[in-house]
């Protein structure tokens, strides 16, 4: 489980993983610096829909970014 959310306060980021979402963002950055690419992040895909925490707001897409 993967969850992206915009806290309380409207200026952080706060990103909520199980064990088998620290692998799965493991493999999509793994990803990202092989193939130098950008790779999104997807409600209902890749993150998940409901709230880790039910004060923040969603995040319904994020999108990793290679920079060279």
């Amino acid at each position: 489980m993967i969850s992206v959310e915009l806290d309380e306060s409207n200026e952080g980021l706060e990103i909520y993983l199980d064990a088998e979402g620290v692998d799965e963002l493991i493999s999509y950055l793994t990803y990202v610096k092989a193939n130098k690419e950008s790779f999104h992040l997807t409600a209902g895909n890749e993150l998940q829909e409901n709230l880790a925490n039910e004060s923040n707001r969603g995040i319904k897409h994020a999108k990793l970014v290679f920079l060279e």
